[in-house]
Parts: C-alpha cells; structure tokens; sequence
C-alpha cells in the first residue's frame, strides 16, 4: 500500500506480480482511486479471456468492414480509458505481434483502429497486472523486453495469502458481510475461533478468491445461526496446511511419513492415495470406536443397515474395532 500511494501522483506505468486470486485487481482500482485520475474512468481489460484475433480490436477499436461482423465502428479500451486509467491483466498472455502494436500506442501516445487510416490521440495510464515471471519470458522470447520496461516501469509485488495468514480473519469476516444476505443467513454475523485457527492454518493456494468462495460456501453450510463454524468449512480447510484437496505431497521425516501433514484420505504410513475400499474400510473403523463398540449405533452412524455394517466389517476387523 505504501508502494501504491507513491506511485499514484505519477503517470509512471505500475505492474502488480502475483499468482491469481490474490487481489490485483482490487489493487489497481485503488492505485487508480488515489491517483489525479480518480474521475476519470478505470477500465479494465483481461488479456487471458479475449481471443487473440480480437484482442487488437478489443484494445485499440476497429472501423467499419474491417473484418467479418465488423457491421458498426468501435471505439476500443483505450479510448474508453481516455483521461483515466487502463487496467491489463494477465499482460504476460498477450501475442507477440500485437505487443509490438501495444508499444507504439504507450510511446506516441495514440491508438491506430483496426481498419483506420489515421491514428487517435489518447491520454491514458497504463497499469498491468500479471501471474507470470514476465523477465523469464523476456529471456525466453515471448515477450518482447522493450515493453516489459515500459510495462514494468514500477512493480509491486503481491504476495500469496499464505504468507500473509494475519490477513485472513479481517478478510474472512468482509466476506462474511459482503455474502450473509445472499446466502439468506443475515443473522450469522461472526466466525468461531476455532474456525478462524482453521481458516488461518491453510494454504490457500486459490488466494483470497479461494477465501471468498469458502466463505460463501459456509454460510450455506454451517449450523449455527449466529457464527460460521467448522462444520461449514470445506474438508481441505480443515485437514490444515498443505492438504489442498489431497493433492499436495505430505511432510516427511526421519520416522517416515507424517499422519498430522496429511489429509484423511492417505495412508500415513506411505502418504499414498488409500483405495475407495480402504477409506471406506477405515470409516468403519472409526464409526464403531466413536460408537463404543455398538454396532447398532456405528451402522446408524454411517447410514447404512446393520447387516451391511457386519458383512463389510467382518468378524476379525469387528474384533480390532
């Protein structure tokens, strides 16, 4: 933030580095809203989701019968931005021939439509956001180093949710307002401290987008008419760091495999995926302990009949329960 605020004043062109979901969006309209150029429009234009062959239409406009279904003219981005700001994301997914295009635009400061015979004066900022090493791309060859300095005049660096864990509860309970009334739980107006350590204790490899989303999903889910608790939140919340839907490899150490750093669904003794069988296997298990043996109330548990319980189980896995 303190980066922002300085960079604002200034026409300088920013860039925002980071893995997705992490809020650069959000970043740039602030950059923008602390800028000479708040009154202005912000538009915003994501170079991933736009299909090449339109992209160069999409920023710069086009005329009439400049290609097929070209019935009207179009005013591109840049013109929409004029006098404000023009937001890139996912800069680093742009072709390598319309980067070409992009730099002439930020050096004149014009814009050539596609089918124009002459070019449009623009007074635009240009701030980029991107998830890729764009220097590594430079190095690589898919895109061209003249822009990356022009584009990355002033970068900012956002970092993963991961590490910045004392984010989350601020961010979890602005999701929790923002998402109650359609979720239709206006009265769930806190988070239990249980379910914030849990919240704290993931990885969050989707970012805040992921939070957002599990936020959302535990309204729906939890309890409580009061408070969002663990029994809403997600089981790959809940089994701690690391164990994003199970796809990450487990801790190891000197002793092996460690049961605590992965989810319910590895062997800890190998870290391996268990069978459907084995995990099945393993509920049955658990389901007569938590019963106290009563196999009555352990098949009750698990929702299925008592003959089902005792032929899966089997006399010998009864007696180790």
């Amino acid at each position: 933030y303190d980066r922002i605020r300085k960079a604002a004043p200034s026409r300088i062109s920013v860039a925002f580095m980071g893995e997705s979901g992490t809020g650069k969006e959000l970043l740039a309209r602030a950059l923008h809203h602390e800028s000479p150029r708040r009154s202005g429009p912000f538009v915003a234009l994501n170079c991933a989701a736009v299909p090449r062959d339109l992209l160069e239409s999409q920023l710069f406009g086009h005329r009439r019968g400049a290609f097929t279904g070209a019935v009207d003219d179009q005013a591109g981005h840049f013109v929409h931005a004029d006098g404000g700001t023009l937001f890139l994301d996912e800069i680093g997914e742009m072709d390598p021939a319309l980067q070409a295009k992009l730099l002439r635009s930020l050096q004149e400061g014009t814009v050539l439509p596609v089918g124009a015979e002459h070019e449009v004066d623009v007074d635009v900022r240009i701030v980029a956001a991107t998830n890729k090493d764009l220097h590594a791309l430079v190095e690589d060859g898919g895109f061209r180093e003249d822009l990356y300095y022009r584009i990355v005049a002033f970068p900012i660096e956002v970092p993963p949710l991961r590490e910045r864990s004392d984010d989350v509860p601020a961010l979890a309970f602005h999701f929790l307002a923002k998402h109650r009334a359609d979720a239709g739980r206006p009265g769930i107006e806190s988070i239990t401290p249980e379910a914030v350590d849990a919240l704290r204790n993931y990885d969050w490899p989707g970012n805040v987008r992921e939070l957002e989303n599990v936020i959302h999903q535990a309204l729906l889910l939890t309890s409580s008419d009061d408070a969002i608790g663990l029994d809403g939140l997600p089981t790959e919340v809940l089994a701690g760091p690391g164990r994003h839907l199970g796809l990450l490899p487990p801790a190891t150490g000197q002793r092996g495999w460690s049961p605590a750093a992965t989810s319910g669904f590895h062997d800890p003794r190998t870290g391996q995926l268990m069978t459907l069988r084995e995990i099945e296997d393993r509920a049955f298990r658990l389901a007569l302990e938590e019963a106290g043996g009563n196999t009555t109330r352990a098949a009750k548990m698990l929702g299925v009949a008592r003959a089902t319980f005792y032929r899966r189980l089997g006399p010998k896995k009864r007696a180790a329960g």
